[in-house]
């Protein structure tokens, strides 16, 4: 067996690529975009294409899926038929959350606990594991030692990633995400069962687990500097840089999630967006419209906006002062406490690491503790006042 990792989707969730070495014949599992890049990556090992996977109907897992089949020709296999409403959804969810192309479609075949999927004589055993959503599987070989789990686990987590798995009640993905917020509960705490050892491919980057720990929402001070919740808007002490290893960030889908059960869209801005995010700019943080003008110019557009509804609630861009650097960010305050903040400075640090960067560096940090304990952030010696010093900040008169 060959296997490829490509990551895809502004949420770099990782489709695999698997080939039966005996046969030549491949799958795509979980799909979520990129298409292109992907039938290229089968074309390049020279492998047929036979079929596409599909764990669970997430836009970032699947959102590829229905271009992927009609291109190659190939059957759909999966998910559980629960998860039809996530599906039948996808369109709303590639707009809602900036995967273009995603549409819906219709499994040629919806797979069962117990079932057995094939790719060329590579046998996997088909798991119903219901939590992140109700029709979610994973397909596992104990022959061949692995299993590709979706988004039930995220490498380094020691529980299965759930949500509420009631079956939903509203028509559209969105309003039903908006009453899960309503009814929120505490992700289930569940340990996995061990009854077989597996190398588990997660579909995201390494989660390091926080405990105790509560978000405190970001916002600018006048001068500049990043001020959390509690931090007095006239603060003007000056603060050091921090830097970030982005090759230990926690995983983006779970804080998009959690926002999208809000009712808040966390996403890239778009370009024609622009003056509607410099107007929502000259009203709360006057002082940072000229760096996110210049987070625009950036292709793709290097901002990344929070709405609910048609409202801006948050931004937070990257590349603005100067190459590899994060910031400004801003959210409202009615929107402070809900774990908005930490959804789009992920958003931004995941961006800078899908550029090539291995490290990121926050200037004039306010909330010093926010960014050690979301990102284990570590302040820069000698970086106070930073990049901003001498900046004129008076027109000449």
């Amino acid at each position: 067996m060959k296997l490829a990792i490509l990551p895809v989707t502004p949420y770099q969730q990782n489709c695999s690529l698997v080939v039966c070495t005996r046969t030549n014949r491949a799958a795509l599992v979980d799909p979520g975009g990129e298409v292109d890049r992907l039938l290229a990556a089968v074309a390049k090992i020279g492998a047929t294409l036979e079929k596409v996977l599909v764990t669970h109907g997430h836009v970032d897992h699947c959102g590829g899926a229905a271009e992927v089949a009609e291109r190659a020709g190939v059957p759909i296999e999966g998910p559980h038929r629960e998860d039809a409403f996530w599906i039948d959804g996808l369109d709303r969810q590639g707009a809602s959350f900036g995967v273009p192309g995603a549409r819906s479609f219709t499994p040629d075949r919806w797979l069962a606990g117990g079932d057995v999927a094939t790719v060329g004589e590579i046998a996997f055993d088909v798991l119903h594991c219901p939590g992140h959503t109700p029709g979610h599987v994973v397909f596992a070989s104990r022959e061949r030692g692995i299993a590709f789990v979706g988004d039930v686990l995220f490498a380094g987590l020691d529980r299965p990633h759930r949500f509420p798995a009631r079956r939903p009640r509203h028509a559209d993905p969105v309003d039903h995400a908006r009453a899960v917020a309503a009814r929120r509960r505490r992700p289930v705490r569940a340990r996995p069962r061990a009854d077989v050892d597996l190398r588990r491919r997660a579909a995201h980057q390494p989660l390091r687990e926080r405990r105790g720990t509560r978000h405190r929402a970001l916002a600018r001070t006048g001068d500049g500097r990043l001020r959390g919740d509690g931090h007095a808007a006239t603060e003007r002490r000056a603060m050091s840089d921090m830097l970030v290893k982005l090759w230990q960030l926690p995983p983006l889908d779970p804080a998009i999630e959690d926002a999208y059960a809000r009712g808040v869209i966390v996403r890239r801005a778009l370009a024609p967006e622009k003056p509607l995010v410099l107007a929502f700019l000259r009203a709360h943080w006057p002082a940072w419209e000229a760096e996110v003008d210049v987070a625009f110019a950036r292709m793709p557009v290097a901002c990344f906006v929070a709405a609910r509804g048609d409202a801006l609630v948050g931004f937070a861009c990257h590349d603005a002062i100067a190459p590899d650097f994060f910031g400004p960010t801003g959210v409202l305050d009615s929107a402070r406490g809900q774990r908005i903040g930490y959804a789009l400075a992920l958003a931004a640090m995941h961006a800078l690491k899908a550029q090539g960067y291995a490290y990121a560096i926050v200037g004039g940090v306010g909330p010093a503790a926010f960014y050690e304990k979301a990102f284990g952030a570590v302040a820069i010696p000698g970086s106070t006042p930073g990049i901003y010093a001498g900046m004129l900040r008076k027109a000449p008169g």
